[in-house]
């Protein structure tokens, strides 16, 4: 009987032992927090990882899956990491899209799965197309540069800080920025009307000095057009060149400036692997080459250390425009770097070999040599300097003092042993318009004046930048030095990448900034506006609005740089230069606006929207010129990127990456 009954309830304790069980574990999961916040950080295109990130659960570790199909990932095997701060895949296929899901794990169970995620990689930002078919690179060691320094103190009146000195092997990287599809329905034409003509420049009102007005740019030796000859893309991230993988990638330089997105935001244009065994020295011919195609006289060379790359580099320079000829340099003792730390017989030393070049630029019998923030070096140690070159190497010497604060103590401390001063200067328009006349000053001091120059600055390590108000910027600074009667020009700069003051071909800008700079350098000269001969249309704007929030980095970034306070401008300008009267219509994300242009030169600018940015110069029922940006404008962009895109160029071009036009 009693078997009977066992019998009997066998099933029903199974069934409730079952039950509790189910029960226990539903109550677990229950108690487990279920992950949130799934998404791709980035990704390790060499070994095809996708890194993802969600948001921690307290005390958990966690079980990640990957499918290439939603309903693929119950049957997926996952695997194990305890953190959630970014957790790498397996090898994926680069082209597929992918499903991914992560739960928590605590001792009284799992959570529940977190919903699927769709995520994918980004290719690399493609390199430029070139005419040149590429080669097989030959294997160069990394390139080494100093350590960054630290920016002076602001002083009350805005002004630039001093530039940050990076390397190839502490920089950064731009993701391509998502392409936002732009309105399918574009807004009405606006009504007509009238540009905006741009005030001539006024003519420089000083004697000329003996060498006639001369205009320079400050090259920066850490980022020559290539670091190590290899190729700009390539299918292995690895193979590819400096710029790529390290200076324009998240991850690049092992993730250290993933904090802000990366270190630069552009590049000089690539150019095919060389065979050549110099081929250093063939691109610092070419840089030299290209600046005085556009019409600059030469540069001054930014100083930063006395052996190593930048060192090489510099003598390159000096190398490579003394073969070329009609093109001169002028050392610039950098008071913020390495160079200037050392004792000054040892710097005169350095200072003698490069003054050994024919391309050395000269004052009538005296060599020039020029400085970047002069106060940060004491008197005493500029006089030993000079004093040295002159007496141990029969070399004299026009000191140029350039200062990061041209105060009247600064000013009056260095009068006695300087030829000419210049300030590093300031980066809006509004700052431009009410800086002090310095050149005044210089003069009444019986001292040459050279006036900065620059397109813009935004620096995205200090996660700060100045509103340069599209083309706005380099117009005003041309036409404040031009008021106030300086007798040379530095452009700041050549290309300092890392602070987005870069003038030089690169992918960002093309050739824009440099044509103009021929353009105003001309005019500043000779006091006469260049003729305008062909019609040339360009068109700056940002490839985001001033308030988007980017996948990676700071979310923020600061436009007071240096005290300045212009407030951010979110706008498209076109700037033309035209032979007769021509309407101009210029869209900004869909919505288009039209303008009657004069002949001469106008600016006009629209408000900045997400989508496609495009300008169409007619006469009558005849298009002249017809461009759209290959940026586009997004809403969501993979890091902030504050520098001012640019494209066109004389009518007709359709290569952004144009041989500058002889003005």
């Amino acid at each position: 009987m009693f078997v009977r009954y066992l019998r009997v309830l066998a099933p029903v304790l199974a069934a409730f032992i079952i039950l509790g069980l189910c029960t226990t574990t539903a109550q677990a999961r229950g108690s487990v927090p279920r992950v949130t916040g799934v998404s791709r950080v980035s990704q390790d295109w060499q070994h095809a990882k996708l890194k993802i990130r969600w948001s921690s659960v307290r005390g958990a570790k966690y079980q990640m899956r990957v499918a290439s199909a939603a309903a693929r990932l119950r049957s997926t095997r996952p695997m194990a990491t305890r953190t959630a701060a970014g957790t790498y895949t397996k090898a994926l296929n680069r082209n597929g899209t992918y499903y991914v899901q992560v739960r928590a794990l605590k001792k009284r169970g799992k959570g529940m799965w977190s919903a699927a995620t769709r995520v994918r990689f980004t290719k690399p930002r493609q390199a430029v197309t070139v005419i040149d078919p590429p080669v097989v690179p030959p294997t160069t060691p990394e390139p080494t540069a100093p350590e960054p320094t630290t920016p002076a103190p602001t002083t009350p009146e805005p002004t630039t800080p001093a530039p940050t000195t990076p390397a190839p092997t502490t920089p950064a990287p731009t993701t391509p920025a998502p392409t936002t599809p732009a309105p399918t329905t574009p807004a009405p034409t606006t009504p007509v009307v009238t540009g905006t003509p741009v005030t001539p420049l006024p003519t420089p009102n000083t004697t000329v000095p003996a060498g006639g007005r001369k205009v320079f740019a400050h090259y920066f030796p850490p980022y020559p057009i290539s670091a190590d000859n290899k190729p700009a893309s390539a299918p292995l991230l690895a193979n590819a060149d400096y710029y790529t993988r390290n200076f324009l990638t998240v991850d690049g330089e092992k993730g250290k400036h993933s904090s802000y997105g990366g270190f630069l935001r552009d590049r000089p244009v690539p150019r095919p692997v060389s065979t050549a065994s110099n081929w250093h020295l063939v691109d610092a011919r070419k840089e030299v080459q290209q600046a005085k195609d556009a019409g600059l006289d030469g540069f001054t060379l930014n100083l930063l250390t006395i052996t190593g790359q930048n060192w090489d580099w510099s003598v390159l320079i000096m190398q490579a425009a003394s073969e070329l000829g009609g093109f001169e340099i002028i050392p610039n003792v950098d008071g913020t770097a390495s160079f200037s730390t050392h004792p000054p017989a040892e710097v005169a030393a350095k200072l003698a070999q490069l003054y050994s070049y024919s391309a050395a630029a000269k004052e009538g019998t005296d060599y020039l040599l020029s400085s970047f923030k002069a106060e940060n070096r004491s008197t005493d140690w500029w006089r030993a300097v000079i004093n040295t070159l002159k007496t141990d190497y029969k070399i004299p010497t026009k000191f140029i003092a350039v200062f990061l604060n041209a105060s009247d103590a600064n000013m009056q401390a260095f009068k006695d042993f300087s030829y000419a001063f210049s300030n590093w200067g300031v980066r809006t328009v509004a700052s431009v318009k009410n800086a002090p006349n310095l050149a005044a000053k210089a003069h009444a001091m019986g001292k040459k004046w050279m006036a900065p120059v620059a397109p813009e600055d935004a620096r995205p390590r200090e996660m700060n930048y100045a509103e340069a108000s599209n083309t706005g910027l380099l117009r005003a600074m041309w036409g404040r030095a031009n008021s106030d009667g300086a007798d040379y020009i530095q452009i700041v700069t050549w290309n300092d990448y890392s602070e987005s003051t870069q003038i030089a071909p690169s992918v960002a800008h093309g050739t824009v900034f440099l044509d103009l700079m021929g353009y105003y350098a001309k005019w500043f000269r000779t006091g006469s506006a260049p003729a305008i001969t062909k019609d040339q249309v360009y068109v700056t704007h940002r490839i985001h609005l001033s308030t988007a929030v980017p996948k990676y980095g700071n979310a923020t970034a600061s436009y007071r740089m240096g005290g300045m306070s212009t407030p951010p401008q979110d706008t498209v300008e076109s700037l033309v230069f035209l032979t007769a009267p021509a309407t101009l219509s210029l869209t900004s994300g869909g919505t288009t606006s039209t303008f009657a242009m004069k002949a001469g030169i106008s600016a006009v600018t629209v408000p900045l929207k997400v989508g496609t940015v495009s300008a169409v110069l007619s006469r009558g029922s005849t298009k002249v010129e017809d461009l759209t940006s290959p940026y586009p404008v997004v809403q969501t962009p993979e890091v902030l990127d504050f520098q001012y895109m640019a494209f066109g160029g004389p009518a007709g071009v359709r290569d952004y990456q144009h041989f500058p036009l002889r003005w």
